[in-house]
């Protein structure tokens, strides 16, 4: 596995493959990265409170992993560029266009 986005924070460590684009997760009792749904991403960014967000490869919005329900879902509609998180989990964001 070739690594194309890292982001870590107290939750756990989180990668984008550079040859799937596809997120995993690393799983402390396996010793392994366990793939986090089906979403192919550009981008990673994980916050001290454990909020794990993404930008989609498909389209480029910001997603969450919702851990209950095994999933990303959408947290923006707004197509962008980068994007990292703050304090509280505070999505800071570049929108495309701007």
């Amino acid at each position: 596995m070739r690594v194309r986005s890292m982001s870590a924070s107290g939750e756990g460590v989180w990668i984008v493959d550079e040859d799937t684009k596809r997120v995993f997760k690393y799983n402390e009792q396996s010793r392994t990265f366990d793939i986090k749904g089906i979403r192919k991403s550009f981008q990673l960014s994980t916050s001290r409170n454990g909020h794990t967000v993404m930008l989609s490869m498909v389209d480029p919005k910001i997603y969450e992993w919702i851990e209950d329900e095994s999933d990303w879902k959408t947290v923006d509609d707004t197509w962008s560029s980068k994007v990292t998180q703050g304090e509280n989990g505070r999505i800071y964001k570049i929108d495309y266009g701007s």
